[in-house]
């Protein structure tokens, strides 16, 4: 069957063009690359820029064109049939001087044997100013996030845990831009090893389960070591089903939060913990003052009877002088406690070698040592002579007394007839004095207790032993205000105890 004949379409004709030129909804002109002026526009053209058409038709494309970019006459001496029609952005200037953005077509046509242009522009000043704002907001959120060390994450669940990040979780996790889409098994490694499995778990018990919410607390390691706190808050998108599509969430880093929260916790305990010393030194203080009390007043009332024995003022005086002496000592360490808490102590240094103020201290501690039937040895590593010009810069009233503190201890928390040995070395360009005893010890993990003020260690608490534990915290602060130290040692409860003090050499 032979093919149906066809009627050619005739393009449109002149008056076509024109009705179609004056329907555009958008701004469309011919003008004259030559001149500069309008050969013709539309009603859209004007609207868009505020003119009648006769005020329209007295303008120039020059009048109108507020672009600082390429110039305009350039484009338009570049205009020729057939050639590819030019696309750019530009401002346009209304009539009342409001510049508008404007998106720009125009191609160079033959009408009428010449050649002319042909443009059309469409305003989008709207989309520009929304974009813009959504910069405006988009740079707010960049700046809230920096400032409160936040960084938005999205995964996709659908995919195997794919991700994206924003620039500031970057910046909070110190990662590369490249890390902006790493997997999820990244973030798996950077987890502190402690927190992996939990915080791993977490994560995957919210995205398998029905949650809408996320949230997860764990720690994570930066490149260089550095641990951080992350807490972790998102949001799950469900299908109808309920199957996990995303999530979306933040990082926020709460190191510091958490090292103030760490800070106030420890600060609480040690409140308790001195709240709880401060009422055990008050039943020990009671303890340790009735005793001596209870002896002067059994004294008194002794002298106070008719039949007392002849011998009787004599022996209780002694006891009274005793009693008494104990009680200046207890008043004084607290004394002394108090003033150096509060920053009143004045040492008065001079220039002491270091035996003899050793030798004064084990002197005065004599009297004690042979009433429990105990010994004392004094041993030193360099010779006699040499010891005798070792010298310190101390208060010699100071230092005796941390060394009788330390002797009176061990005394204290040793067993009648025990041996007590003092040392003297020099190490380093510091004199130490060691003070060993085989007494009822320490246990590990009180070593540095026995210098906190008030401290009663358990393994070596005995009410007959006495003391307010006040002795070895004294003996700490007296040694640190001479510029030294003072450790303790010990293998345990019942293997005795070693105070080693040292001090800078004059």
């Amino acid at each position: 069957m032979p093919a149906a004949a066809t009627t050619p379409v005739e393009p449109p004709g002149r008056d076509a063009f024109r009705d179609l030129f004056d329907a555009l909804p958008i701004g469309a002109v011919l003008f004259d690359p030559a001149t500069d002026g309008f050969l013709a526009f539309n009603d859209a053209a004007c609207a868009q820029l505020g003119y009648d058409r006769e005020a329209f038709a007295a303008l120039r494309l020059s009048d109108v064109d507020a672009s600082d970019g390429v110039d305009p006459l350039a484009r338009r001496r570049a205009l020729r049939p057939g050639a590819p029609p030019q696309r750019f952005s530009t401002l346009h200037r209304t009539r009342g001087g409001e510049l508008r953005h404007v998106d720009v077509t125009v191609r160079g046509i033959v009408l009428d044997g010449r050649t002319v242009g042909f443009g059309v522009w469409h305003d989008v000043t709207e989309r520009e100013r929304a974009t813009a704002a959504l910069r405006e907001r988009e740079a707010e959120l960049a700046r809230v996030q920096r400032i409160g060390q936040l960084g938005g994450f999205e995964i996709d669940l659908r995919t195997g845990f794919a991700n994206r990040r924003s620039p500031e979780y970057l910046q909070l996790h110190r990662l590369p831009d490249e890390a902006m889409h790493e997997p999820h098994e990244a973030w798996v490694r950077r987890l502190h090893p402690d927190d992996r499995a939990r915080a791993e778990r977490a994560f995957l018990d919210a995205v398998r389960g029905d949650a809408v919410e996320y949230a997860n607390e764990y720690r994570t390691l930066l490149a260089g070591g550095e641990v951080r706190w992350i807490r972790a808050l998102g949001e799950i998108e469900r299908d109808a089903d309920g199957r996990a599509l995303r999530m979306v969430g933040a990082h926020l880093d709460v190191t510091d939060l958490r090292r103030a929260q760490t800070a106030a916790a420890e600060r609480a305990e040690r409140l308790l913990e001195a709240d709880r010393r401060k009422d055990e030194f008050l039943a020990v203080l009671s303890h340790e003052l009735r005793n001596p009390l209870s002896a002067l007043t059994n004294a008194i009332a002794l002298l106070g009877r008719a039949d007392a024995p002849a011998a009787a003022p004599g022996a209780m005086l002694a006891i009274a002088q005793r009693q008494v002496r104990q009680l200046t000592r207890l008043v004084d360490d607290l004394l002394e406690v108090s003033r150096i808490s509060a920053g009143k102590i004045v040492l008065r240094t001079e220039r002491l070698p270091i035996a003899d103020v050793v030798r004064e201290a084990i002197d005065s501690l004599g009297g004690v040592l042979r009433d429990r039937g105990q010994t004392l040895t004094l041993q030193v590593t360099e010779p006699v002579p040499r010891w005798a010009t070792l010298c310190v810069d101390a208060d010699r009233a100071r230092i005796v007394q941390v060394v009788e503190n330390l002797l009176g201890n061990a005394s204290k928390y040793s067993d009648d007839g025990g041996a007590i040995r003092v040392r003297l070395d020099a190490v380093a360009g510091e004199v130490e004095i060691v003070v060993e005893d085989d007494g009822v010890g320490i246990p590990p993990d009180a070593l540095e207790e026995v210098f906190t003020l008030f401290a009663q260690v358990d393994a070596a608490r005995d009410r007959s032993r006495g003391g307010l534990g006040i002795g070895l915290a004294l003996v700490r602060r007296l040694v640190g205000l001479h510029g030294g130290t003072v450790d303790a040692h010990s293998d345990g409860p019942g293997r005795g105890a070693r105070f080693t003090v040292r001090l800078p050499v004059a």
